[in-house]
């Protein structure tokens, strides 16, 4: 066992770990002690009282996880050990489910190529720029990388013993049909990244006892499949032209009926700019080059704002992620991609 830190040229700092689940969780705990400190004091800034209630609803998911997938528990029991932190806390902090409100989703865009190997571009945005970190997972299971706030995933990538390879990202979304039990959308997403093949990954995605659900986009070195869901409903999201743009509302017309937030002026920006710029990729030119340009988009104006793909105010594009499922590559540019350079972070066999 042990723990190896790089720092990327690009600054983002590439954590990688080795032994059973916990001992993993354990060693990403001592290394993010600092920055899971910092993040609940973020969490709890506004009303302890109310962090307090956010925990005992957020226990109310741990029968189900720890029924279905007692080794990601596992991972976040170590977590809460290497950090100093208790169970509760480290396990609330990756609760996102909010049955009984509003849940304001984590704004993202993704656009999938579905031409020959897939290729997954992502925007990630929030309101911790300073928290983004990429953790190597090895165990018995094999090898995965995630990159997203400290130990939380919202990419990856994983390879099995017997070579085959997963990649996982996608789009939060808010449904009017979250429940109060169950395996909650994070923990689900995270089992996906680590399931055996493409086949048992969109089972998983479709888990009878979520609670909710992402826009789960999956992928081998094959195939891609985009699966927009919530509590009790599912539908896959297919191909216009070879890409698959997704933002944070729901588009398929059997889904829009579960669209449980007020607002998703940004969401509906982000994805019409997307599909638009979709429609003018040029097939004799270099594809990636002219994906980084939607990447790094600001609209038709040029104007950056919260409603632009390379998103900036309050909420901005933390890193932004290219994952190549036939160069098998993983590219992360930290912070906006209008001002960072994307650098290869990971290889895979």
């Amino acid at each position: 066992m042990g723990i190896i830190i790089s720092i990327m040229n690009n600054n983002l700092e590439l954590l990688q770990v080795v032994g059973d689940d916990f001992e993993c969780g354990q060693q990403v705990g001592v290394a993010h002690r600092d920055l899971l400190t910092e993040l609940l004091e973020m969490v709890k800034e506004s009303d302890t009282s109310l962090w307090d209630e956010e925990v005992r609803e957020a226990l109310c998911y741990l029968p189900a996880t720890q029924c279905y997938f007692p080794y990601l528990v596992d991972q976040l029991r170590g977590i809460a050990v290497g950090s100093g932190q208790k169970f509760e806390t480290i396990f609330a902090l990756a609760v996102e489910e909010e049955p009984n409100g509003t849940h304001d989703p984590n704004h993202c865009t993704d656009i999938v190529s579905v031409k020959g190997s897939p290729i997954i571009f992502h925007n990630n945005d929030n309101r911790y720029p300073n928290m983004i970190r990429a953790v190597e997972w090895k165990s018995s299971r094999g090898t995965t990388l995630t990159v997203g706030l400290g130990p939380f995933a919202c990419v990856g990538v994983s390879q099995k013993p017997d070579g085959t390879c997963l990649a996982l990202s996608g789009n939060d979304l808010s449904a009017n049909d979250e429940k109060s039990t169950g395996v909650t959308r994070w923990v689900l997403a995270r089992a996906i990244l680590e399931a055996s093949d493409l086949s048992e990954a969109v089972r998983l995605a479709t888990h009878p006892e979520r609670a909710s659900s992402y826009h789960n986009v999956i992928a081998d070195e094959n195939s891609v499949v985009c699966l927009e869901g919530s509590a009790t409903d599912c539908r896959q999201i297919m191909a216009n032209n070879d890409f698959i743009v997704h933002a944070n509302a729901y588009i398929h017309p059997e889904m829009k009926i579960f669209e449980n937030q007020d607002d998703t002026i940004s969401s509906q920006a982000r994805l019409a700019r997307g599909q638009r710029m979709c429609m003018q990729v040029q097939r004799d030119m270099p594809l990636v080059s002219q994906m980084l340009m939607l990447l790094k988009d600001h609209g038709e104006d040029g104007i950056p704002s919260e409603n632009t793909i390379c998103r900036h105010g309050k909420v901005g594009t933390v890193f932004s992620s290219i994952i190549d499922m036939g160069e098998k590559t993983v590219s992360v540019a930290l912070g906006n991609p209008c001002k960072n350079e994307y650098q290869v972070i990971w290889r895979f066999n």
